[in-house]
């Protein structure tokens, strides 16, 4: 993977991403509630909402192009967290903790068999939820509940030089904690009782997400500072970063000589990065959204 050609995989794959909630789901939704299609909650929950307006315009090819879209989508979701987790075990674990002088066959080896216990786990996973009952909809609001405390800490120790280690970890967890209360404590304010139905409606959910990543986030700043702040050093986390290298790859060390892929021009985009980044997030996640509202 070139350098150069990374920033600009992530911004247009950022920009790709929103043709999904803002184009098809959005698309087909409106559809199906001005077709007035018989789609109970549980369906639409479900997921089925994009198939049942297909199939009512399209006949059966409708149908078989998102089944086909579906598969696709699903296989390379499943491809990219099955290579995401096998690395993180294989480098964060195995070369890290088991064998630190691991070579690249022997991280490749432990790599597949992170690949196929994954997958085994994932399959596993899934038909647990589905014997519960627990539809893809309700797993997807909820998933902010289970991960969003861990979003402030990780920015903070990737940008933020006095984050500490305690500090991070901590909001992370304290984030979590208040998440889970919050969620469940609305869930039984608001109906009464504590279950898949309540957890899974709106003003429940929302307050996790809240809990989550505004907890964490001052967990994480109050820890850091009481601890004196870390003061750490970035030049460190460039010079450590190589000793993880398996081979000597060609793209693992920026250049010095101006060339596209050198460290000169990295620092020349990150502003045009950090204007697009700011310039996408205002368009898709406020600006949008709001012109939404008058309908």
């Amino acid at each position: 993977c070139r350098p150069a050609a990374t920033w600009r995989g992530y911004l247009l794959g950022g920009m790709a991403w929103f043709a999904i909630p803002f184009s098809m789901a959005t698309t087909l939704g409106l559809a199906a509630r001005a077709l007035d299609l018989p789609i109970t909650g549980g369906e639409a929950g479900a997921g089925l909402v994009p198939p049942a307006v297909a199939l009512h315009l399209m006949g059966k090819g409708g149908a078989f192009l998102v089944v086909l879209q579906l598969f696709l989508a699903v296989t390379s979701t499943a491809n990219s967290e099955q290579l995401a987790v096998s690395s993180l075990f294989s480098y964060d674990i195995y070369k890290l903790y088991v064998n630190k002088n691991a070579t690249g066959r022997q991280i490749i080896a432990v790599s597949r068999v992170g690949v196929v216990v994954w997958a085994i786990l994932s399959g596993v996973f899934g038909v647990i939820l589905f014997e519960l009952e627990i539809s893809l909809g309700w797993v997807y609001v909820a998933m902010g509940n289970f991960i969003g405390s861990a979003v402030t800490p990780i920015c903070f120790s990737l940008l933020w030089k006095d984050c500490t280690a305690l500090g991070a970890i901590s909001g992370a967890v304290g984030g979590l904690m208040a998440a889970i209360i919050g969620w469940c404590a609305m869930a039984n304010e608001m109906y009464g009782c504590v279950n898949v139905d309540t957890l899974g409606s709106n003003y429940p959910v929302l307050v996790g997400n809240l809990n989550a990543l505004v907890f964490s986030t001052i967990i994480a700043v109050v820890v850091s500072y009481a601890q004196g702040g870390q003061n750490f050093d970035w030049v460190v986390l460039d010079r450590e970063t190589g000793k993880y290298l398996i081979e000597d790859d060609p793209h693992a060390h920026h250049k010095h000589d101006g060339s596209p892929d050198s460290q000169e021009t990295m620092n020349a985009v990150f502003q045009k990065i950090v204007v697009c980044a700011m310039a996408l997030t205002f368009i898709l996640i406020l600006l949008w959204p709001i012109y939404t509202l008058p309908a």
